[in-house]
């Protein structure tokens, strides 16, 4: 069927349509424009005549008075003198009765100074003038003259525009007519009442109207300029709208015919009585006729016999079932085609038709065939799910259950349908209807995890409660889809037993990765206690495990894990006992059981292991091998002491011949000739001998004694003069004495011998000069250092401190430096015996000696002699006993040392006495331990000399962060000598090494006692 357009649409009519209109409205708005142009310059005229005119109106009307009252009189004066043309009126001249002068000015007199001062004034120019002026200055111009020529005509009145000095200006005027109060002035002139006498002109600048004007021609302008504007705009818009509508028009038109002709369902048009009028290319297309063939056919002749209607009738039959309904046609080939129908009835051009749009539902009805049989295989696989899966409404009644969950009732599932949870005699049945409600009204999806009893018994359910839309997108329902997790729960309450029991052990569990930087899969929740770091720290890799291990057992450790690893048949790894270095900076040790676990192929995929703390064994393994160490050089000592006893006995009987018989030759010498030098040598080296012999008795403590109570102080004060005569003088010498010092028994020869032992050995230790420093002090020397340093008994000591700045010794030294025979000085410069003499006196005294040096910082050596046993106590009380009942705290402490033990043995005093302990070995690892520290800090105790950085500078850093924080420093050195060197400032508080339990406790209490920071 062949479609027309409904409009025939010329566009070249539009455009001279347009065009037209246009010229019309650019003529009409220039028309208005002039004639609003021209009339706003007649208004300006119009105005200044307005202004012109009642300027004369005001001129006449006080003229007017002046005339009726006979002019006014006013004192003579230069600009006002009497006036010469009123001689003959008898009053023109007048005295008051006080004597005041006055003078007649008549109006026209009084006129003509009012327009001379207005023309000063206001620029508008006024002139009272006559045909026939009294005045001169009252004589008309050209202009005038025209004008009062005309009034004589019969003109009333005259006005044009002229330039005035310069400007344009209206000129205006009008006639005066004589009254009969003028004739008192002008009778004489012949005039009579009635008569034209004159006129008075007005001249209006006309600038400031013609200003007016053009601002109101230039706003005419603008207007029409912007009303042509909008008008042009609107011919535009509305030509465009009609192009925009007419192509619009025929879009429509076109996309009609598209969906008509290439819609992909058939469209028939089709009459009431069955007739086809029309029919689409779908249409060809679906049953094979031509659109030709379709114009020739009835509906009737497309239908299948079985539900074909009468002929004539279908289609009114069709309607009355209604505008949707399916059919079943035929083919061309005779092929069955199952459709669907839309009818809709139409009046077109008068007339009543139909249009009916066909789909082919055949792919729509195999479809609805394989979704019943989807249905049925859904609801087969429903009741057989391994999983629970039942709907409920919001009264928690059952709408749809599998046989799955109907089986933990027992029951089968039509049985359970349309019960609520109150039936199934479930213990929680509200928190089960409240769990539903809530899905339904918030749409959300929520997961439970519930222990539920059965009759069959108690499942563990991880249950799913999902909101069901239905078509509309209403929820009514919420399905339940259960898993019975009994049996994973019964494996994770194993695998938690499993754990308590690792996490109360002393062992961690590990399980690690196969990849780089070893993460962690699995850390039991006790490795904190042991690395530090929390098991979420490793899982999370926050921290890879290769990184706790100590960088100097990292390089063994992973040799022994790719050595295991890369042989297939291994199953363990073979680990020595490493360290870690956990966050604090601490060491530990651990000992590490690790299992491979492979792929069948022997690809390694994981490491588990069980760690154990093993710090404890290690700390003891090595506090027994110092020990050990101790009492291998104190056997080694005793040893070389007995053998040097032995020898200096059998050399004694040598000696002694050698020097008796070396004596008589001496004697014999003087007469018998013989030569005396020879034997004065052998004597001499006899005597060195002997001296020899003497060092080594007194190093095997065999030497005799001659024991007294002494006065160490007194013995230091008798002794100095001779000290300071051996001494050389580039050396200075600080004698510092204890206070109350208790006596101690000794040999007082003995005793000089090691102070000056000491002294010589300081002196040669300085080469370039320096300062010794020799001091006393009481100690209490406790259990606890007696336990450290084997041999030593605890009691009361009185301490002798001998010090040098000299160049110090390292380790390997100072364990050496009490053997006989060893030394450090050159050839022929030392025997070596010295310091083992000291050490031998000391030994025999029932005393100790101790060594503190490092290289370069110079060396401290200690003597500790035992208190006499007739010192009143009461006298010389211990140093630290006063402080017994106060010693306990709750401060923190940061403890700074880089040894090791006697870290951990202050460490352990301070925690014992109530005080939290912040440790670190050297500053360096102090201060960025303080950055994780987030308390007060109220005391620091340091080690003076340690490497990197002393304590001093550690304290002042310390000191910066915490302002009120007070300081001990502790060192093997003594506190003079320490606070000589500079590293120390005198005063500060001090404690040396060794200290006590006691002394150390008391020490920090009483600090922390004190007022002030660090003093």
């Amino acid at each position: 069927m062949k479609t027309e357009p409904i409009f025939a649409l010329n566009a070249e009519g539009d455009r001279i349509f347009f065009i037209l209109a246009t010229v019309l409205w650019v003529g009409i708005i220039g028309g208005s424009f002039f004639l609003n142009w021209h009339r706003a310059g007649e208004a300006a005229a119009e105005l200044a005549l307005v202004e012109a005119r009642s300027s004369f109106n005001k001129d006449l009307i006080y003229r007017r008075w002046a005339t009726i009252h006979g002019g006014v009189y006013v004192p003579p004066a230069d600009h006002t003198p009497p006036n010469p043309y009123l001689a003959h009126i008898p009053d023109r001249d007048v005295v008051t009765t006080n004597g005041k002068r006055l003078t007649l000015v008549n109006p026209a007199y009084m006129t003509r100074q009012v327009h001379e001062l207005g023309r000063e004034t206001y620029g508008t120019r006024g002139h009272i003038t006559s045909l026939n002026p009294i005045r001169p200055e009252n004589g008309p111009d050209d202009w005038e003259t025209k004008a009062l020529k005309a009034f004589h005509a019969g003109t009333k009145e005259f006005s044009s525009f002229s330039v005035m000095s310069g400007q344009p200006s209206l000129r205006f005027m009008r006639p005066l007519v004589t009254e009969v109060a003028c004739l008192k002035c002008h009778a004489e002139q012949g005039y009579r009442p009635g008569d034209i006498r004159g006129g008075i002109s007005v001249s209006v600048p006309f600038a400031p109207y013609q200003q007016i004007a053009g601002r109101q021609q230039t706003h005419i302008a603008l207007s029409h300029a912007v009303i042509g504007c909008l008008g042009l705009l609107g011919l535009g818009l509305g030509r465009r709208f009609v192009i925009h509508s007419r192509t619009a028009l025929q879009e429509r038109e076109e996309w009609f015919r598209i969906l008509f002709e290439e819609g992909p369902d058939a469209v028939f048009i089709e009459t009431i009585d069955d007739r086809i009028l029309d029919a689409n290319a779908a249409a060809s297309e679906m049953l094979g006729y031509s659109r030709e063939e379709f114009r020739a056919m009835r509906v009737a002749d497309l239908q299948a016999p079985e539900v074909r209607g009468e002929p004539g009738g279908i289609i009114r039959d069709e309607l009355a079932r209604g505008d949707f309904f399916e059919g079943l046609d035929l083919r061309k080939d005779g092929t069955r085609v199952p459709i669907e129908v839309h009818n809709r009835r139409m009046r077109i051009q008068g007339r009543d038709l139909v249009l009916s749009i066909v789909r082919d539902i055949t792919e729509r009805k195999r479809a609805e065939t394989a979704l019943r049989e989807s249905e049925e295989k859904y609801r087969l696989l429903f009741n057989n799910a391994d999983m629970l899966i039942s709907v409920w409404d919001r009264e928690g009644v059952c709408r749809l259950m599998n046989r799955k969950v109907a089986d933990l009732f027992g029951g089968d599932p039509e049985t359970f349908v349309g019960k609520s949870f109150q039936y199934l005699h479930l213990e929680a049945a509200e928190g089960y209807t409240e769990r539903i409600r809530k899905a339904i009204d918030s749409g959300v999806s929520r997961e439970y995890e519930d222990r539920v009893g059965f009759p069959s018994g108690d499942r563990w359910l991880l249950s799913q409660v999902h909101p069901v839309p239905d078509k509309a997108g209403r929820i009514q329902y919420a399905q339940i889809i259960a898993h019975d997790i009994s049996e994973r729960k019964a494996a994770e309450n194993a695998l938690r037993l499993a754990n308590d029991i690792i996490v109360r052990s002393p062992v961690a569990a590990f399980v690690w990765k196969n990849e780089t930087g070893w993460p962690v899969e699995y850390a039991s929740a006790n490795v904190e206690s042991i690395f530090g770091w929390s098991a979420e720290d490793f899982i999370s890799a926050k921290i890879l495990y290769l990184n706790v291990i100590h960088p100097e057992d990292l390089e063994r450790v992973t040799h022994e894990v790719a050595i295991c690893s890369a042989d297939s048949t291994q199953t363990r790894v073979s680990h020595r006992p490493y360290r870690i270095r956990r966050p604090d900076g601490k060491i530990r040790w651990i000992e590490d059981s690790t299992v491979i676990r492979r792929k069948e192929g022997g690809e390694v995929i994981a490491y588990e292991g069980i760690l154990m703390d093993i710090s404890a064994r290690k700390q003891a393994e090595a506090e027994k091998a110092r020990l050990e160490a101790q009492v291998r050089q104190s056997q080694k000592l005793d040893s070389i002491g007995r053998l040097a006893g032995g020898v200096a006995h059998d050399l004694n009987n040598l000696l002694s011949p050698i020097l008796g018989y070396g004596e008589m030759l001496l004697e014999d010498a003087a007469h018998t000739g013989i030569r005396r030098r020879p034997v004065e040598e052998i004597v001499s080296a006899g005597r060195r001998a002997r001296d020899l012999v003497r060092q080594l008795l007194a190093f095997s403590r065999k030497q005799t004694l001659e024991v007294e109570s002494l006065d160490l102080n007194r013995v230091l004060k008798d002794f100095e003069s001779l000290l300071r005569r051996t001494i050389r003088e580039d050396v200075a010498i600080r004698m510092i004495p204890g206070p109350n010092l208790p006596p101690v028994r000794g040999d007082i020869g003995q005793l000089e011998q090691v102070i000056m032992n000491l002294a010589v050995n300081a002196r040669d230790a300085m080469p370039d000069g320096g300062e010794l420093t020799i001091e006393t002090q009481a100690v209490d020397l406790d259990d606890a250092y007696a336990k450290r340093h084997p041999g030593v008994v605890p009691g009361a000591y009185v301490m002798l401190g001998v010090s040098d700045t000299g160049c110090g010794m390292d380790a390997d030294t100072r364990e050496k430096v009490f053997e006989p025979f060893f030394t450090t000085k050159q050839k022929d410069k030392g025997t070596g015996l010295g310091l083992a003499t000291v050490y031998g006196i000391v030994k025999q005294h029932r005393g100790n000696i101790r060594v503190y040096s490092e290289p370069g910082m110079g060396a401290t050596f200690k003597v500790y002699l035992p208190v006499s046993p007739e010192a009143t106590r009461a006298d010389n009380p211990p140093a630290f006993d006063r402080a017994e009942a106060t010693r306990t705290g709750t401060e923190t402490v940061l403890l700074v040392e880089d040894n090791r033990q006697v870290r951990e043995l202050a460490e352990v005093i301070l925690k014992r006495e109530g005080y939290t302990v912040l440790t670190a070995d050297s500053g360096k690892a102090a201060l960025a331990g303080l950055d994780h520290h987030d308390g007060a800090l109220h005391l620091l105790l340091t080690d003076v000399v340690m490497p990197g950085m002393n304590g001093r500078e550690l304290y002042e850093q310390v000191a910066d962060r915490y302002p009120k924080v007070k300081v001990v420093y502790m060192s093997g050195y003594t506190d003079n000598v320490i606070a000589h060197r500079g590293v120390m400032d005198p005063g500060i508080h001090f404690i040396q090494k060794p200290f006590s339990v006691n002394g150390l406790a008391a020490k920090v209490r009483d600090v922390l006692d004190a007022s002030g920071k660090g003093l």
